[in-house]
């Protein structure tokens, strides 16, 4: 479909609810919502890590995300759609030429959101518990998968945040540029001296096939039953990952809007259905995940600063550069107390010069 189409479809939904219709946009595809429905239709877009380009791929994948979906969000995950060329103009329906297909849902409330919540100060520990155990009980119905840990590939994913370090030094001072390299020289060591572990979690059942993009814009905090969805459809490598990775997205954001006593309710109920951290090193690791993720964040908020030239809102990047600088420290003191306590590990230190 093209934005042209997409406005005719809009204005046929406003006819058809007789309500004004609201449309979202990302750069992958656009959300149509009604008073009671949100339709999401995949733009025929190409990029590095996805193609949409043929209409036959955007249909299987409509089906993929409904399928992965309704694992978690049953109720909210209806159907998909066709949409169909009739008359000159195009609308949801069974009869005319299919021009796309969207996957229809039920629409809620975004005051809901998680991240929203977190930033009124609005959720409680019994609600990220009620959260903790949703998740445990998914994580633990989810097959385990044997994909081999992709050493390089988690190396490639620190060395795009140096790429930025021109941009952080100008943006949010000079002293980030040293920083962006002992973060990358710390992930580094990590992953080069616990790959071992790394693999060995992969074979104790440790990897499965969850959500893939487990953040708190993608989790809808209803008290009595959390509604988490947009399921990571297009890369299953997203989704097959150590639960630890995981529910570490989710960590951080409360980490972020500096609620740290919501992350450790939510890792003690955790842990308590699907016990997951059993040694040291998986707390190094669950740490080093932390870092990861919010590396991964601040070079995305870095990116939204950077494609608007005009506007450059430093906010969220300064506020991601200081989250990951603070999990650097933290698995850096987790490291040198490991070092030192467990005698038969008899490697160097990581940071030398830090």
């Amino acid at each position: 479909m093209q934005a042209h189409q997409i406005d005719q479809l809009k204005n046929w939904l406003a006819k058809e609810t007789t309500m004004p219709v609201e449309q979202l946009e990302t750069h992958i595809s656009w959300v149509l919502l009604t008073d009671s429905l949100a339709y999401k239709i995949k733009k025929p877009v190409r990029y590095q890590f996805l193609d949409f380009t043929d209409q036959e791929v955007r249909h299987d994948l409509c089906r993929r995300e409904l399928a992965l979906n309704q694992r978690l969000s049953p109720d909210v995950y209806l159907a998909v759609s066709p949409i169909v060329n009739k008359e000159g103009s195009v609308c949801i329906g069974s009869e005319g030429e299919v021009v796309d297909y969207a996957v229809v849902m039920k629409r809620l409330d975004n005051e809901y959101l998680l991240n929203h919540q977190l930033a009124y100060g609005h959720v409680t520990v019994p609600s990220v518990q009620k959260l903790a155990i949703k998740l445990a009980g998914f994580h633990m119905a989810s097959p385990p998968t044997h994909a081999p840990v992709d050493i390089e590939r988690k190396k490639a994913d620190f060395l795009e945040i140096l790429e930025q370090r021109d941009w952080m030094s100008i943006h949010l001072g000079t002293e980030w540029q040293s920083k962006v390299q002992e973060w990358t020289r710390l992930a580094h060591w990590v992953i080069d001296h616990f790959a071992r572990r790394m693999l060995e979690r992969m074979e104790q059942g440790f990897q499965r096939d969850g959500h893939g993009d487990l953040h708190s814009g993608n989790i809808f905090m209803y008290e009595d039953n959390p509604v988490i969805f947009d399921c990571l459809e297009y890369d299953e490598a997203y989704r097959r990952i150590d639960v630890l990775n995981e529910i570490a997205f989710l960590c951080i954001d409360m980490d972020l809007y500096q609620q740290p006593q919501l992350r450790k309710a939510f890792m003690e109920a955790y842990n308590e259905q699907f016990q997951v951290i059993h040694t040291q090193e998986d707390v190094i690791l669950f740490k080093y995940y932390c870092l990861h993720r919010a590396c991964t964040r601040l070079k995305v908020e870095i990116l939204k600063a950077r494609a608007d030239a005009m506007h450059v809102d430093e906010t969220s990047a300064a506020q991601y550069a200081q989250l990951t600088d603070t999990y650097a420290d933290q698995l850096q003191t987790l490291l040198e107390h490991y070092i030192h306590y467990e005698r038969d590990v008899a490697i160097p230190s990581p940071v030398a010069g830090k």
